[in-house]
């Protein structure tokens, strides 16, 4: 597929690193830290690891939900979901009201250590926002407004 060469570029570019298929993103995080975040737009909802939940301060005992949701691999595993005042993971991205936490085998598979900042950006991540990957350029484009 090409793209049009009438078509604007986008207002962000998010360099990303392709992994097994999937693309991973480096983004400055809460604690000034980097975290390793896979996009996984077939998710709804995003999924960050306890390091992650720890770097933002919350309290991984005290949730205020619980989610279950079917991992890759066919099993079902209960998360832990933290309602949130706003957090923007995405320079532009959308704001989330809610994240869950949990340890997903499937990150430390695609190169997220379980020591660092980390998870699965859901589509919620990119609610409201053009994005564009350009597979030449490895990169992510973003709209960063509204629409």
């Amino acid at each position: 597929l090409r793209a049009s060469p009438d078509l604007p570029e986008l207002a962000l570019h998010l360099p990303y690193t392709p992994v097994q298929g999937f693309i991973r993103l480096s983004v400055p995080f809460a604690d000034a830290s980097d975290a390793t975040l896979i996009v996984d737009t077939g998710a709804g909802t995003t999924v960050l690891n306890r390091a992650a939940g720890r770097a933002l301060g919350l309290d991984p005992t005290r949730p205020s939900n619980w989610a279950e949701r079917r991992g890759i691999d066919g099993r079902t595993r209960r998360h832990r979901v933290h309602g949130l005042a706003g957090l923007t993971l995405l320079p532009g991205g959308a704001m989330l009201t809610r994240v869950e936490i949990a340890e997903l085998p499937v990150l430390e598979t695609l190169g997220v250590r379980a020591d660092a900042p980390g998870g699965l950006l859901g589509a919620d991540a990119f609610r409201g926002r053009r994005v564009l990957i350009d597979l030449q350029r490895a990169r992510l484009e973003l709209d960063s407004t509204d629409n």
